[in-house]
């Protein structure tokens, strides 16, 4: 099943293998350039371009679309993220959203989409060589569906 809604970031494998002088959840661009998320291997929107390490005038200019992204992905309802745009660029929040809902509705308030099947792939380019391994964390929400039918057997697509 494809998942609803996707977030994702970058962290240093050290840090997330146990390393005491590495924040385990630190994620930061690591002259990420662009990312895109593909379903069936077509591209969800338009590829985030984002350039993390301009001057500080125009940097919020070039991620400030992935730092939208974010925003609407991970709280869909207004009610924020806690992050700003300054954590977003430069202090290790650097997080990425895809709403994959067929509708642009990753809640699914008052009804129910369809699950869909399919594959689910990121693709991300760098500007220069990463300094060090990194993990990719990704966070997905799924659709379940129970259902009880007249006999009172119990249908699991979960």
């Amino acid at each position: 099943n494809l998942p609803r809604r996707v977030i994702v970031g970058l962290l240093d494998h050290a840090g997330t293998d146990g390393a005491y002088d590495k924040h385990p959840v630190e994620f930061r661009p690591y002259d990420l350039t662009s990312i895109n998320a593909f379903v069936n291997g077509m591209p969800v929107g338009k590829e985030y371009d984002c350039k993390f390490e301009l001057a500080t005038s125009t940097r919020f200019n070039m991620c400030a679309r992935a730092y939208a992204s974010l925003y609407g992905t991970a709280s869909p309802l207004g009610t924020g993220h806690g992050i700003s745009i300054d954590d977003y660029a430069q202090d290790g929040y650097t997080l990425f959203g895809f709403d994959l809902s067929p509708d642009a509705n990753p809640d699914g308030c008052d009804y129910l989409n369809p699950i869909q099947t399919g594959t689910f792939s990121i693709r991300m380019t760098f500007g220069t060589l990463t300094p060090r391994t990194l993990n990719l964390f990704i966070y997905a929400e799924h659709t379940g569906l129970i259902e009880i039918d007249k006999t009172r057997s119990i249908i699991n697509n979960v």
